[in-house]
């Protein structure tokens, strides 16, 4: 924890004394929210993400963020475009050098955050517990195209060899799929497990991960009422969902699965599901038909005797 520390502030102290060149090869977009509105949205997106974000107040009513991570770090500059509107400057860097992947998530993400109603907004300013923000790099986005349209769902590591586990049923007939990791590369994925009744895949992208999930430290059963929480990739943006589980087991064709009041987005399905603790509880399989303000999660018993399987 020590080190961590002295690493962003000595990375701070770089930035106060060596500052970058006038936002060079720096993104910009004008979106449609006042300033202060549009300084919460950022600060808490890269909050959740781990960073620890720094707040400096610039000449002509501008905001600079700058979020600190380890090895990586954002700036973003906030100007008044209008009373209604922001101008936002951005760019992402990882080991000193720029990143547009990173960039277009955080794009994508305020794109789909002006599509949400006011109510959905609010939800996305509610503090992620620190130990669920810890597996942020766990997660992956996945898309696959099928030859007529493209398909974008959630996936999470198991195994730091370059395991993952997502769900089955958007992958009938294919193969390879393509991979992004939180730190913004791409792999290209070969499917090695598929199990239709169950709905579970494995994926092997032939690489190291740096982070991923312990399912033996999980947890098997879930009380009526539990609040839980997870990470996706709706609009293959990660995104942070809370909800409760309303009752016992039941089945489903067979398959066993919790029933959960969650804002189920496509593309959620596949992502990891956990406690106030931190303790991986589910995996996300889908929402119920018609309501996406409900779904079903495969429990951890499931997962569990599809991996012990040959």
């Amino acid at each position: 924890m020590k080190n961590r520390e002295m690493i962003i502030k000595a990375s701070l102290l770089f930035i106060l004394f060596f500052p970058f060149p006038a936002h060079s090869q720096a993104q910009e977009r004008v979106i449609p929210l006042p300033l202060a509105e549009m300084e919460q949205v950022l600060s808490q997106w890269l909050s959740n993400f781990g960073f620890h974000v720094y707040r400096e107040e610039k000449e002509g009513s501008s905001v600079l963020l700058r979020a600190l991570k380890e090895k990586e770090m954002w700036e973003v500059i906030l100007t008044p475009f209008s009373p209604l509107a922001s101008r936002v400057q951005s760019r992402y860097l990882i080991h000193g050098k720029l990143s547009q992947n990173q960039v277009a998530a955080l794009w994508d993400f305020l794109e789909n955050y002006l599509k949400e109603s006011s109510s959905e907004r609010m939800s996305l300013f509610e503090e992620m517990p620190h130990k669920i923000k810890l597996k942020m790099e766990t997660i992956v986005c996945i898309k696959v195209h099928d030859g007529q349209e493209e398909m974008q769902f959630t996936g999470f590591g198991i195994d730091p060899k370059g395991i993952i586990l997502s769900t089955a049923h958007e992958l009938r007939g294919i193969q390879n799929v393509t991979v992004f990791l939180y730190n913004g590369m791409v792999r290209q994925g070969v499917l090695i497990k598929r199990d239709p009744q169950r709905d579970l895949i494995l994926i092997d992208i032939r690489s190291r991960l740096n982070a991923s999930i312990s399912l033996l430290k999980g947890r098997t059963h879930l009380q009526n009422g539990e609040r839980v929480f997870a990470i996706g990739c709706p609009n293959h943006t990660r995104t942070f969902l809370t909800g409760t589980i309303e009752g016992p087991l039941i089945q489903v064709n067979h398959l066993p699965l919790y029933q959960t009041e969650m804002e189920i987005r496509p593309g959620s399905s596949g992502s990891p599901v956990f406690d106030s603790e931190g303790n991986f509880v589910a995996m996300i399989k889908g929402r119920y038909r018609g309501l996406s303000s409900r779904g079903f999660l495969i429990p951890l018993t499931t997962i569990l005797e599809f991996l012990k399987e040959k």
